[in-house]
């Protein structure tokens, strides 16, 4: 024990004397002791353990059935034939019912998800959870649309004519919001849209928004 301390204390300042340790274990080996054959005589002698070990071994299988037999392994890694009409997210349909009942089936003493949400809070309010969801799937069937329609036309997003619009009074969130495109291009927030006349205050509001309107009726007026 204290041999191998020293080796492992000392692995840094003398490695040959670690490694030289350690291979003394490495050629080290448990010999397999005598066997006794069914006829229960003892075998001591390696070669004949080697040869009743191999007969212990291979009456553990049964020969495969001829119809059974794997001629060419090769079939089990080519592709499946994808069939005309594939089966794909996109395929699948839900409804409202669907998921209050997929909601139904939830345990009341389940432990909440990641959202920390309890289950009998969700089960409870599986009428007002079911419409949010049903709308999610609709605008992610117009994102799908979009993005079909952009790639069929060649279209590239420009993330220069791109704005992030992020309003509210949490200044850590608004400070902390921000996208990066595909190609690393980080957009941060802001709180005004020019090309859309939209002006938004911190505190969530129009009122930045109404004064640049009224500034900008004076100058028109005179």
């Amino acid at each position: 024990m204290r041999e191998e301390n020293n080796a492992i204390a000392n692995i840094k300042q003398n490695p040959s004397y670690f490694f030289n340790y350690a291979k003394r274990f490495l050629k080290k080996c448990s010999p397999i002791g005598p066997l006794v054959t069914p006829e229960g005589e003892m075998k001591e002698d390696p070669e004949e353990i080697c040869k009743l070990l191999a007969e212990q071994y291979q009456s553990v299988f049964s020969e495969p059935e001829e119809t059974k037999k794997i001629i060419d392994p090769g079939t089990f890694f080519n592709s499946p034939q994808i069939s005309e009409d594939p089966t794909t997210l996109k395929n699948i349909e839900f409804s409202e019912q669907d998921i209050i009942a997929a909601i139904e089936e939830l345990k009341p003493n389940s432990a909440p998800g990641p959202d920390g949400i309890p289950t009998n809070v969700i089960i409870k309010c599986k009428d007002a959870l079911a419409r949010p969801f049903e709308d999610v799937k609709l605008l992610q069937e117009d994102l799908g649309r979009v993005y079909d329609w952009a790639k069929e036309n060649n279209m590239t997003f420009n993330g220069d004519k791109f704005q992030l619009l992020r309003s509210g009074t949490n200044h850590e969130i608004l400070n902390n919001t921000y996208l990066v495109t595909s190609d690393n291009q980080t957009i941060d927030t802001s709180p005004h849209a020019k090309c859309l006349g939209v002006y938004l205050s911190d505190d969530g509001t129009f009122k930045h928004h109404i004064e640049q309107t009224i500034k900008k009726t004076r100058r028109i007026a005179g």
